[in-house]
């Protein structure tokens, strides 16, 4: 991956909302990555995909709530970014 990108990282509960961000996001220029639009393609190593967009991240935005911080695969992402140390907003 070798576009200058942010992740989008957020719960699944929380997709609509991420959707709608993604979109305000890609309409003022931000390349976004979301794992359900574009970002995983059948067939993918999801596991190993996420890594590579999170480790290729010009940035993160996590989309911090409640479950999300009860998510081990947000959580993940998130520890993921900071050890990697890239910016998360």
């Amino acid at each position: 991956m070798s576009d200058d990108h942010v992740f989008l990282s957020y719960r699944s509960t929380e997709r609509d909302f991420a959707t709608r961000l993604r979109d305000d996001l890609a309409r003022n220029g931000v390349k976004v990555w979301m794992d359900e639009h574009g970002g995983i393609e059948g067939g993918d190593d999801w596991r190993q995909t996420i890594q590579d967009a999170v480790d290729s991240a010009v940035g993160m935005v996590a989309l911090i709530s409640p479950g999300y911080l009860g998510s081990k695969w947000c959580m993940r992402e998130l520890n993921r970014a900071d050890s990697n140390n890239i910016p998360i907003i």
